[in-house]
């Protein structure tokens, strides 16, 4: 009998405490429960597999410039279209509310990615940035799906706060994270989604 089980079955060694302990570790402004969590191929799978669950052909995912090279092409392959939003070097980096509500308005999106700290500008917004992040995605019902590959990678007193964290952003954000970057575990491919359990149900069945 094989002693390998699926990354987010109930008999899996996902509910033994270590996983979700070394993650909590990463942002302890996070609680899930085992049903909540899936461990990944590295953080481009999570990636993929977290649009994947959430995609239906030709909708629209916002991606905020400067952004990692393979959120446009994540998104098309799991069957969407991507639209970037220009960058804003005169606010750091980080996007106002207002400009990201019209681009949601006019390609009526279904989600948007974000990346904080971000790759490549090392942005990181203010609690009060995430929450109106977050506050828009509840009024245009969009999914948040959030990076936080880098969340531990902070400098002069820069906090991470994850949407997940802020209230009413749990519901609808999914989390990737993972220990190539806070552990310096570059090669090893170790990272995990963080997300309601319908979402990590549908992940997981793509993943198997």
């Amino acid at each position: 009998m094989s002693s390998r089980s699926a990354p987010a079955s109930p008999t899996s060694r996902r509910q033994s405490p270590l996983p979700w302990q070394a993650s909590r570790r990463l942002n302890r402004a996070l609680n899930y429960d085992s049903d909540e969590v899936m461990v990944c191929a590295g953080a481009k799978a999570a990636l993929h597999m977290a649009l994947a669950s959430i995609i239906e052909p030709g909708d629209r995912v916002l991606t905020m410039a400067p952004h990692w090279v393979s959120y446009p092409a994540l998104i098309t392959l799991a069957g969407g279209e991507p639209v970037v939003v220009p960058a804003n070097p005169a606010r750091n980096f980080v996007h106002e509310e207002a400009v990201l509500e019209a681009a949601v308005q006019e390609y009526n999106a279904k989600g948007i990615i974000v990346n904080f700290p971000n790759n490549p500008s090392g942005a990181v917004p203010s609690r009060n940035d995430v929450r109106a992040l977050v506050d828009l995605c509840i009024r245009r019902d969009m999914w948040i799906i959030s990076d936080e590959i880098y969340s531990t990678l902070l400098y002069d007193d820069a906090v991470h706060v994850s949407p997940a964290s802020v209230p009413g952003g749990k519901e609808r954000t999914i989390v990737v994270n993972g220990f190539t970057k806070s552990h310096t575990l570059t090669g090893w491919r170790t990272s995990f989604l963080a997300a309601p359990k319908d979402i990590i149900a549908t992940a997981s069945r793509l993943q198997s």
